[in-house]
């Protein structure tokens, strides 16, 4: 019954917008969750999102 949640954030303006976003959650219950969201605005709209899941009970 715990959580390490670790959240980086980091916010870069140049011509556009940059935003980039990584949400790691380790479950202890046995599951790790990997979230990375990609935000890139300049010329149009990039949005990348990648979601991982890998089970400590492998």
């Amino acid at each position: 019954t715990g959580k390490l949640v670790p959240i980086t954030w980091e916010v870069i303006q140049m011509t556009g917008e940059f935003v980039q976003m990584t949400w790691e959650v380790v479950s202890m219950t046995g599951e790790i969750v990997q979230m990375t969201w990609e935000v890139v605005s300049m010329t149009g709209e990039i949005v990348q999102m990648s979601g991982k899941v890998v089970p400590m009970t492998a």
